[in-house]
C-alpha cells in the first residue's frame, strides 16, 4: 500500500507498537522495583554508616542520575516514540478509508 511512493507496512509497525509497549513496561516496574533498592550490607548502627547508606539510597533511587529517573526517562521516550508510531497508524487508516470511498465512488459513476 503506497500513496505518492510512501509505503506503510501496517502488521510489522503495529507489532513494532506492542514490542515498544512491552519495552515501555518493562521500564516502568525497573522504575518500580528501583525505588526500593537499597544498601543492605550497611549495617552498622554508627553516624558514619548511616550517611553511606543515605548517600547510597540517593544515589540509587533519588529524583537525578539514579536507575528509577533514568527508567522514568527511558519510559518517557518509549511513550513518545509509540504515539507518534500511532499517529502514522492513524494517518495510515485515514488514508485507506478515504481511498476506499474514493473507489466507490469511481466504480459507481462507471
Amino acid at each position: 500500500m503506497s500513496q505518492d511512493g510512501f509505503g506503510v507496512d501496517y502488521e510489522k509497525l503495529q507489532a513494532a507498537v506492542k514490542d515498544l509497549e512491552a519495552a515501555r513496561d518493562e521500564a516502568d516496574q525497573l522504575a518500580n522495583s528501583s525505588r526500593f533498592i537499597g544498601p543492605d550490607e550497611l549495617t552498622a548502627k554508627d553516624d558514619i554508616t548511616d550517611s553511606a547508606r543515605q548517600a547510597f539510597q540517593a544515589r540509587m533511587s533519588g529524583s537525578e542520575g539514579s536507575l528509577v529517573s533514568a527508567a522514568n526517562d527511558i519510559r518517557l521516550k518509549l511513550d513518545k516514540k509509540i504515539e507518534a508510531y500511532k499517529e502514522v497508524l492513524r494517518e495510515y487508516g485515514l488514508a485507506e478509508d478515504n481511498a476506499s470511498v474514493a473507489q466507490r465512488n469511481t466504480d459507481r459513476e462507471s
